[in-house]
């Protein structure tokens, strides 16, 4: 161990650590076997140097010490400065960064709880609670504001003095409930937005509409229960009726009108000759050659006209 004092010439740790008065600071270090290491500049604010390296005393941070560590953490993001206290962001203040700044400042007794928001008072509202409440004692419901004393101000959708009421516009038809803005419940047999359309059980043909109780109302040139039939626009001849504008005709008549008798066809067989050439292998004896007291048997082609008997079919129409 070796003390020595400590001056302003060579020997510097810092500017703020000469002290030309007496009795004389000294400086302290610890020797090994080998040369002693001085810590240049010295190690301030009660550090210790060991090796050429300050060791710093409790609260102060830095290569000589020279930087003095936050009491506690700084919060909201807040950087703790080299002089130990908390930089805090614009938003907080406090010695570590722990109260909210509400910039205009609350008003009327009222406490800032985060940045730029106040809890007010009961009797006071407002983003700064610089507004003197009013009160609707009963409240005002679906959404609705009191804009003075028992008076509310309703959201689209609902009145009433409270704003309780439902508006379903236009009204909801066949009884129909309005149960929220726009909205109907429609009773047995009802349906649509507003309730005003019918169900039908059975189904209307050819463009006809349904009326309660599940009747058809037909456009015109339509008839019937469900509107199936076409009103007759023919004219049916030949003791003819019209069906659902077609002309069912009797038997003996066709036609759209039934202005055609029909054609009763008869089948009649018409003999015809047909007369063709045919080649055939006749036979024939001559003397034979080498003996001509005999006769020979010999074959030769020879044509012959043939002809055959058929029946043509016609029909004939009475």
């Amino acid at each position: 161990m070796q003390t020595r004092a400590l001056f302003c010439q060579a020997n510097i740790v810092s500017g703020d650590s000469c002290v030309p008065v007496s009795p004389l600071p000294t400086q302290t270090r610890i020797c090994y076997f080998g040369s002693c290491q001085v810590c240049s500049p010295a190690c301030e604010n009660g550090g210790t140097c060991i090796h050429g390296i300050c060791s710093c005393a409790h609260n102060y941070t830095g290569t000589y010490c020279q930087n003095r560590l936050c009491d506690a953490p700084c919060l909201h993001e807040g950087i703790c400065t080299a002089n130990g206290k908390c930089y805090c962001t614009i938003s907080y203040t406090g010695s570590i960064c722990q109260y909210p700044v509400c910039n205009p400042p609350c008003q009327n007794g009222g406490s800032c709880v985060q940045p730029d928001v106040c809890s007010c008072p009961t009797e006071w509202t407002g983003q700064t609670c610089a507004e003197k409440k009013i009160t609707c004692p009963k409240g005002c419901y679906n959404g609705g504001k009191c804009v003075a004393p028992n008076v509310c101000s309703c959201p689209v959708g609902f009145y009433g003095k409270r704003c309780q009421k439902v508006l379903c516009e236009p009204r909801c038809q066949n009884g129909g409930v309005c149960v929220s803005p726009e909205l109907c419940i429609c009773p047995q047999g009802y349906h649509g937005s507003r309730c005003q359309k019918v169900k039908c059980n059975v189904h209307c043909m050819n463009g006809g509409t349904c009326l309660p109780p599940n009747q058809c109302q037909c456009p015109p040139l339509f008839y019937g229960k469900l509107c199936q039939r076409e009103v007759c626009r023919l004219i049916c001849f030949n003791g003819g009726r019209c069906n659902n504008n077609r002309c069912t005709c009797p038997p003996g008549f066709e036609g759209k009108h039934c202005e055609r008798r029909p054609c009763v066809f008869e089948q009649i067989q018409i003999p015809q000759r047909r007369t063709y050439r045919k080649v055939i292998q006749e036979e024939y004896t001559v003397p034979c050659d080498l003996r001509p007291y005999h006769t020979c048997r010999r074959t030769r082609l020879k044509y012959v006209l043939i002809t055959k008997e058929t029946y043509r079919t016609i029909y004939t129409c009475s």
